[in-house]
């Protein structure tokens, strides 16, 4: 039998977290809640790195943009930004 590999989660796994919430309880945790989670995990986690802010995508501002060498967005927020500014 192979090792098991340890590794976080990632949005690509809810649907599979799911399915085994399903499973395994009788009032499992919604698909939304799971990925909720992962995110949140996701800000808690960058914010232990230096030089790195988070935000909430409605509350950024144009300087945030133009100040950050790197964004790094998911697909809702982007949807959210670009909402924000057309």
């Amino acid at each position: 039998m192979a090792e098991p590999t340890i590794r976080p989660i990632r949005e690509a796994d809810v649907k599979q977290i799911h399915e085994i919430e399903k499973a395994c309880f009788a009032m499992p945790w919604s698909e939304e809640s799971i990925l909720h989670d992962v995110k949140e995990n996701v800000v808690l986690s960058a914010r232990n790195i230096p030089g790195v802010e988070t935000s909430m995508a409605n509350l950024i501002n144009v300087y945030d943009i133009l100040k950050a060498k790197y964004l790094v967005l998911d697909k809702e927020a982007l949807a959210v930004i670009e909402e924000v500014f057309a």
